[in-house]
């Protein structure tokens, strides 16, 4: 069951990542806005510390504007949203170079197109990402998670190292096996190498 958006709304509706702030959460309703936990449900996702998180990928497949929490400060004083791009997330260069990726970029290939469009994928019980993260990350970049194994060849396993041993691992051996950076990399940087990151 999807959280509900708290009061408030006025077309801005955030989420925090890696960031708990009251205050903030306070400065937000008296603009007129919301806050949510569901990245569907936001306009906007405001990070204190850039970092890879389930909801950040997520929001970048949605399109959603990335900013950091002085985006809010500054429209509190401001008594009125101010624009996002004066407020880009804190050590935005340095999480782009670690990861390969532009955020800017990332995000227009996501108005333009959904990267895991078509693509279905199976997660294999040992995979690094849990349940509920994988299915909001695949589902926000357009994919599917399937609950079991079909005999077409066509899905795609998330697997860890483990879920490949012994005989749990054989009925993988026929099928396309991707590891958490595919799922990772493909929504940080919106492009799909189906041979970088495979078991």
């Amino acid at each position: 069951k999807k959280p509900k958006v708290e009061e408030g709304g006025g077309g801005h509706v955030i989420l925090f990542t890696g960031l708990i702030d009251h205050g903030l959460e306070r400065k937000i309703k008296g603009l007129g806005g919301a806050v949510t936990e569901e990245p569907s449900q936001c306009s906007h996702v405001v990070v204190d510390d850039l970092k890879a998180t389930a909801k950040l990928f997520a929001a970048i497949s949605l399109s959603k504007h990335i900013v950091s929490k002085k985006w809010i400060e500054a429209s509190a004083k401001e008594k009125r949203w101010v624009e996002e791009d004066k407020h880009p997330p804190d050590a935005l260069k340095e999480f782009e170079q670690k990861n390969g990726c532009t955020l800017k970029e990332s995000l227009a290939k996501a108005r333009k197109r959904k990267v895991m469009s078509g693509l279905k994928f199976f997660r294999a019980k040992d995979f690094e990402i849990n349940e509920a993260d994988c299915r909001m990350i695949v589902k926000s970049a357009g994919g599917e998670l399937v609950d079991s194994l079909p005999d077409a060849p066509d899905v795609i396993v998330l697997a860890s190292a483990k879920d490949l041993k012994g005989a749990a691992g054989k009925k993988y051996a026929k099928l396309e096996r991707q590891s958490k950076d595919f799922v990772k990399f493909s929504a940080l940087r919106q492009s799909i190498d189906r041979k970088a990151y495979t078991l």
